[in-house]
């Protein structure tokens, strides 16, 4: 079966609001068991909407639709539907009365006219009833093709899909697929293919790995795709330990157990210890990392920002000579800012970076993109320099990551 999401709205068009409905969908239907062919987007026009359909209907046997179905009158979804299914508008008494009780229990204003109109829909359409908003879902087939409209509203959209739609979809397909991901952090992805060429070659037909790099991190997602659960869950689970071994050195778990600061936290967790964070070039990123985790106060103690030269020592009381003598970027700097955060919070571990992450270069001479990371136990204090190249964002996210990946080498050793 060949599925189709598409989106409606010029908002997702233009940028300014990021399509996370098509995500949420993809994930649902693997789950299910469905694969998604396409991914198309439109205007809100009723020629878009309708080319769009057009094209949707001409490829997939499954169309899941969302955005539109307001009550304004620039939105012209449901007269597109009628144009492009033959189809006419009809009031439906359920429906409006469903609006007047959520205006009259929840909204608490006046009910407008406008807001009557949702309840007038396409007669060849089943209606699904949106418990949670005034936009009903409709559900057409149409030579062959199902074609699901849903409000664009995650809200709505998903309680529809979770309530309705999901549990007769998962009837439509009896392939099970599930998904394994591995993080591995230190490695690029051709540097990682050539380590684990000889159990790729091995991965039998149900099983697939791909490579997904990202500033400084590879996952490699094995999927498995079989109508035999026992075959999908073996050939994950044995592969997977497979590549997880080869890798050993670089792997840092499961994404579906949690990102890589998760990863710490709970490694921290195991060994009793506490962490504590002092961030200049990456701004805090460590720390929020950490803390939107649930649960993180149990091991992230605290977090210290000095952004500006002076407040090193102001804060942390570095000593001004050390900072003039050896740059405030620089391996002594980084030592001197993780040990003393150690020492002031109390942690069992520290993390500390200081660095230029551009565009202009700062207190320091050191070329953009330079970051030294520091690491205190009290075991020992170190540093190490890195290079980031010459974009700022991706300085700030590259030495996030691998001050998260120090922490754990350093916790797990």
């Amino acid at each position: 079966m060949k599925v189709e999401l598409l989106s409606i709205g010029d908002e997702l068009l233009i940028g300014q609001v990021v399509n996370t409905n098509a995500a949420y969908l993809a994930q649902a239907l693997n789950k299910i068991g469905l694969e998604v062919s396409y991914v198309s987007v439109c205007a809100d026009t009723k020629e878009a909407i309708i080319e769009a359909l057009t094209t949707a209907h001409s490829r997939a046997n499954l169309l899941l639709v969302t955005g539109g179905l307001g009550p304004t009158k620039d939105d012209v979804t449901k007269e597109s539907l009628c144009a492009f299914y033959d189809d006419r508008l009809e009031e439906n008494p359920e429906v409006l009365a469903h609006i007047e009780f959520l205006f009259a229990t929840y909204i608490q204003t006046p009910i407008r006219p406008a807001n009557r109109t949702q309840a007038l829909l396409p007669t060849k359409a089943e209606v699904l009833k949106n418990e949670v908003g005034t936009a009903s879902a409709m559900w057409f087939t149409h030579k062959g093709v199902h074609a699901v409209f849903m409000p664009g509203v995650p809200r709505e959209m998903q309680h529809l899909m979770e309530s309705q739609v999901l549990a007769r979809l998962k009837s439509m397909s009896s392939l099970i697929i599930r998904h394994r991901t591995l993080m591995t952090y230190g490695l690029g992805e051709s540097a990682i293919a050539e380590r684990i060429e000889a159990i790729e070659e091995q991965l039998p037909p149900e099983l697939s790995l791909s490579y997904l790099p990202n500033f400084g991190r590879v996952r490699l997602r094995l999927t498995a795709k079989d109508r035999s659960e026992a075959l999908v869950a073996h050939g994950l689970a044995h592969y997977g330990d497979l590549i997880a071994a080869q890798l050993s050195d670089i792997y840092f778990g499961e994404e579906e157990d949690g990102n890589l600061a998760a990863q710490v936290l709970k490694a921290a967790k195991r060994s009793n210890m506490t962490i504590a964070s002092c961030e200049s070039c990456t701004g805090g990123s460590i720390a929020s990392a950490f803390t939107e985790i649930a649960g993180a106060s149990a091991v992230f103690a605290a977090a210290l920002v000095p952004y500006q030269t002076h407040q090193k020592s102001a804060l942390l009381g570095i000593d001004v000579a050390l900072i003039e003598n050896h740059s405030v970027v620089s391996a002594p700097v980084a030592e001197a800012m993780a040990l003393n955060t150690r020492l002031k919070t109390g942690a069992s571990i520290a993390v500390s970076t200081t660095g230029n992450a551009g565009p202009s270069k700062g207190d320091s001479d050191e070329p953009i993109g330079t970051v030294f990371i520091g690491i205190s136990t009290e075991a020992h204090t170190y540093a190490q320099k890195f290079m980031f190249g010459n974009l700022r964002e991706r300085v700030i996210e590259k030495a996030s990551l691998k001050a998260l990946e120090m922490l754990y080498r350093e916790i797990v050793k």
